[in-house]
């Protein structure tokens, strides 16, 4: 634990608790968004928890850390590759997209109103609502920048296309109702 003593532009200065030690927040180890944005939710006198990250002793400093006391919420990425499906939960919705998270509440994942629906009539975000689950497709990702693309549309589009080559089109002559027809009748002369 520490008390802030300081705040400024990229960190928090503390007085770690039970001693007269002072340490370093740098703002990326805040959250694991690493946003200076994430400075505005503390202030001086706050009791904070964290942890000591380095101590550096020729340079009498002491890094500390608060993200470092949860698991980094992209990890569950790490063994995912890009096709894979996950299933989202969506936070909110804006006028350009969707918010969505996969597993760990802190990753907050913006899927583009352009990638919702594979058709256009669909891809309205208001048609979202906070708490749905929706199944996409990782469509991009970079571990070592830590950001991952979601797709709904190119789902959407990969199931079409499954369905297509399972079944056929409607321009090859096979029509559905035509192709499951005997396995229908098969099925009722069955009973």
């Amino acid at each position: 634990f520490g008390t802030i003593k300081n705040t400024t532009t990229f960190g928090l200065f503390l007085t770690i608790k039970n001693s007269e030690l002072d340490g370093m927040v740098h703002y990326k180890d805040l959250s694991w968004s690493e946003k200076e944005s994430e400075l505005s939710k503390y202030r001086k006198g706050q009791d904070v928890k964290c942890k000591i990250l380095e101590i550096n002793q020729e340079n009498e400093k002491i890094r500390l850390g608060i993200k470092q006391l949860t698991e980094d919420p992209y990890g569950f990425f790490l063994q995912k590759k890009l096709g894979d499906i996950v299933t989202a939960i969506v936070d909110s919705s804006t006028k350009n997209g969707i918010y969505v998270h996969v597993g760990n509440k802190n990753l907050s994942i913006f899927i583009k109103q352009n990638q919702l629906a594979k058709e256009s009539i669909n891809a309205r975000p208001s048609r979202f609502t906070r708490g749905d689950r929706v199944d996409s497709m990782i469509i991009e990702k970079n571990d070592s920048k830590k950001t991952i693309t979601l797709s709904i549309k190119a789902l959407e589009e990969k199931q079409s296309k499954d369905v297509l080559k399972k079944y056929g089109s409607e321009a090859s002559g096979g029509v559905l109702g035509e192709l499951l027809g005997p396995l229908i009748k098969k099925k009722k002369s069955k009973k």
